[in-house]
C-alpha cells in the first residue's frame, strides 16, 4: 500500500505462484504449557479478536480512527488505506469459526520448509496447531 500511495506500480506476486504452499500469515503463539494451563483465558482472548475484528469490519472508518489515535505518528491516508485493504483479509473462512488454520496446508508447509532446509524436519501438525480453542460461530 505504502508504494502505491507514492505513486509507484509494484508488482506483487503470491507466494504460491513462485511455488511456496499458501500458509496463514497471522499467527497467535503460545506456549504450549499455557495452553494447557488456561485454556478458558485463551479462548476468550481469541473470542474478542473475533468480535473486535467484527465490529471493525463493520465500521472501517471507525478502525481506521482508533489506530490512528492509538498510533501516534501514523500517516492518516496510508493508515486508513490499510485499514480498507487488511480488513477483508482477517474476516476469516465461510464456515469455519474465526481463526482456523487448515492443518494440511500447515502439512504441506512445513514439509516445504524442511525440503529447502529452513527448518530439520516438519514435525507433526498435531504438535504446532489447534483449532480447539477457537470460538465457533
Amino acid at each position: 500500500m505504502d508504494l502505491q500511495e507514492r505513486g509507484l506500480s509494484p508488482r506483487i506476486v503470491p507466494v504460491d505462484q513462485l511455488g511456496v504452499p499458501t500458509y496463514d500469515e497471522l499467527v497467535l503463539v503460545a506456549r504450549r504449557s499455557t495452553v494447557n494451563e488456561h485454556p478458558e483465558a485463551i479462548r476468550a482472548f481469541i473470542a474478542a479478536l473475533a468480535r473486535g475484528t467484527s465490529y471493525a469490519s463493520a465500521h472501517p472508518p471507525e478502525a481506521a480512527n482508533a489506530l490512528l489515535s492509538a498510533g501516534k505518528g501514523l500517516d492518516a491516508t496510508q493508515t486508513r488505506a490499510e485499514v480498507s485493504a487488511t480488513l477483508p483479509l482477517l474476516a476469516g473462512q465461510p464456515g469455519r469459526p474465526y481463526g482456523f488454520m487448515d492443518p494440511s496446508e500447515w502439512r504441506a508447509y512445513a514439509e516445504w520448509m524442511a525440503e529447502h532446509g529452513l527448518i530439520s524436519s516438519a514435525p507433526p501438525t498435531s504438535d504446532v496447531l489447534t483449532n480447539e480453542l477457537l470460538p465457533q460461530r
